[in-house]
């Protein structure tokens, strides 16, 4: 039996609504992501670890600096991004329009930017971003996502 990998994602926004993006700087193409694709934040769950735990994690490896004070925030959905691989996306805000610092030697993401919600959709998004991105901005919660579109194929 195939194992299925787990993970949450998180919108964050700012004081004008804007929403947090950052560009992927690894291809991990089991995971739905290319270099140089733009996302919002995302990491694999541990094996065993909660979200809440999860979540937090994400925040010290790519959102270091970015005051957050409501951990994990409002659940959105779940997302099925590409097979065996579904992520639980959970929204949040700063009061800070400051962006994120890239830590370590071989950082996997950068290029931190706020965007609005629609001028966001426009980039060369990851899949599953593009869904969940939609989804925040339509207010809707308790999504269950089964398809996630590949960029390529957007309609």
């Amino acid at each position: 039996m195939l194992k299925r990998t787990r993970g949450v994602a998180l919108v964050v926004t700012n004081p004008v609504n804007e929403i947090l993006v950052l560009q992927e700087y690894e291809n991990k193409p089991h995971l739905g992501k290319l270099k140089g694709m733009f996302s919002i934040p995302m990491e694999t769950s541990r094996l065993g670890e909660q979200d809440p735990s999860a979540i937090h994690r994400l925040h010290r490896e790519e959102l270091a600096g970015l005051i957050l004070p409501q951990l994990p925030g409002i659940y959105i959905g779940a997302y099925r991004i590409v097979p065996r691989v579904w992520v639980k996306l959970y929204a949040t805000k700063t009061d800070s329009f400051l962006l994120p610092s890239v830590s370590g030697d071989r950082p996997e993401v950068g290029n931190y930017q706020w965007k609005s919600p629609q001028h966001a959709l426009q980039l060369w998004i990851r899949q599953g971003a593009r869904e969940m991105i939609e989804d925040y901005a339509a207010k809707h919660r308790n999504v269950v996502r089964r398809v996630c579109i590949p960029p390529g194929n957007l309609v």
